[in-house]
């Protein structure tokens, strides 16, 4: 045998490459192999219940960020806890960890009662409580749209490793083996100040003294780099710069009057300093680049799509807009309840047409593609032209004071301003992904025997490991 089949030999087969989807998603392998791919999916979230009205508004929110679980056949973490809000108020605080819809077994070797519950994933019912007594198991199956919930009252750690949470049938109590991997979605837009202040002293440099204020947390920014500070107050709101470490290295400009500054050449942090006195605070933002002068609040959601921790692309799949009003002349009806309009939103061309119930979501009305004549509030068609996007729109009389003796462009002026009071959010499924940040990539590494991958967002996971 020749040295080359001799090292084919004692090495084996080249592993092969599989691929597989699900959340939880169980699979085995004999190889000890990072993972050549893991796609965590993510899907708009739309509280409340019923069909959306401006009577019932039910708000769609994203994602900024998520937790993807490498672990064995247990799934229970006994090193940590997630605080469980059993009523939704406060008033009832729990101790345990939350899993995705699918088929488990839970078993309970604590000495003591152990809960579970299974709420919709929008908590919009919370589910009631059920128990399992010491020595014993329960097999639950959590439908779409809900979670398990497993909990005690109290956390304690010794206790939750006797506590088993089995993919599927098996009644066997495993140790937990694991690893957590975070995900956090950086700003997404031009502004990169989160909005959140806190009050205290801070230190401007050796021997300047401390300075009461209220100040921003830490954020990251390039050296040698020109941004664009925006505040609505008239005086004394600064830039502080740091290094890597924290360590102070200098005092910017007052960004309420000179707004574009350059931070220096070993800057990677910054902190905004408001030196106002009291603990109001105003709109303020660092805009990159510095050529976009304008507040735009702060975001890092993404409504829906995808992250791949192994590359570590972040890629919308979903987008959510706000309509701004009615175009003129375009109240294509006026009956004597409601009145039909067209709502033009950004130029956007990126929406999946034809719009339907499955792709198109709103936050006060149900998608209905069917025209009917004063019936109340209703998305019931949707276009992408070459202006942008249209979606038709029918509001109640009541609604915006609208009457008879309205003319078209009076009757404009009423919506224009119920629409200000009350916006219109649209999210649409979009036709092309859009590949909105790269975060670093991950390395996750199988288990030798059975693998389990899971997520606390609400959509598949889509991995290729390798096996023998």
């Amino acid at each position: 045998m020749s040295l080359l089949l001799r090292r084919r030999a004692l090495m084996g087969a080249a592993p092969r490459s599989i691929d597989a989807e699900g959340n939880p998603l169980t699979f085995e392998t004999n190889r000890r192999l990072p993972l050549k791919k893991c796609q965590v999916g993510f899907l708009p979230v739309q509280s409340g219940s019923g069909d959306p009205s401006p009577e019932n508004v039910r708000p769609i929110t994203g994602w900024t960020g998520c937790n993807v679980v490498r672990c064995g056949k247990n799934l229970f973490d006994p090193s940590s806890s997630e605080t469980i809000d059993t009523q939704g108020d406060g008033s009832l605080i729990r101790y345990g960890h939350s899993f995705p819809s699918g088929r488990y077994t839970i078993i309970n070797q604590t000495g003591e009662t152990l809960y579970y519950r299974t709420p919709k994933a929008n908590m919009s019912d919370r589910g009631r409580t059920a128990s399992i007594s010491n020595n014993s198991t329960a097999s639950v199956t959590v439908g779409s749209d809900y979670l398990l919930w497993v909990y005690m009252t109290t956390y304690n750690q010794t206790k939750f490793e006797s506590i088993g949470v089995n993919a599927g049938n098996d009644t066997e109590l495993h140790t937990y083996v694991g690893n957590t991997y975070p995900v956090q979605f950086p700003a997404m837009g031009k502004n990169l100040f989160d909005g959140q202040w806190e009050q205290g002293n801070i230190q401007i440099g050796t021997p300047q003294p401390s300075t009461t204020a209220m100040r921003s947390g830490y954020i990251n920014v390039e050296p040698s780099t020109s941004y664009y500070g925006y505040t609505a107050r008239s005086s004394n709101v600064f830039v502080f710069e740091y290094t890597e470490d924290g360590t102070y290295a200098n005092k910017s400009n007052n960004i309420a009057s000179i707004h574009v500054f350059t931070t220096g050449s070993t800057t990677k942090k910054i902190r905004i300093v408001d030196r106002n006195s009291g603990t109001e605070t105003v709109n303020t933002g660092i805009n990159y680049p510095s050529t976009e002068t304008a507040y735009e609040p702060y975001t890092n959601t993404v409504y829906g799509g995808y992250v791949d921790l192994v590359t570590g692309e972040v890629w919308a799949t979903w987008v959510s807009i706000s309509a701004w009003g009615f175009s003129i002349n375009s109240l294509s009806y006026i009956g004597d309840t409601s009145t039909r309009g067209v709502i033009n939103i950004r130029n956007i061309s990126l929406i999946k047409t034809p719009g339907d119930a499955e792709t198109t979501k709103c936050n006060v009305a149900k998608y209905d593609n069917t025209i009917i004549q004063d019936t109340g509030t209703q998305i019931y068609s949707m276009l992408n032209n070459s202006i942008g996007i249209e979606a038709n729109i029918r509001v109640l009389n009541s609604l915006t004071g609208i009457t008879s003796s309205d003319t078209p462009n009076s009757a404009e002026i009423r919506m224009r301003a119920y629409l200000q009071h009350n916006p219109v959010q649209y999210t649409f499924k979009i036709a092309t992904p859009i590949l909105v940040t790269t975060l670093t990539p991950a390395e996750i590494r199988t288990l030798i025997g059975t693998n389990n991958i899971l997520s606390d967002a609400n959509d598949d996971i889509n991995i290729t490991y390798q096996k023998g």
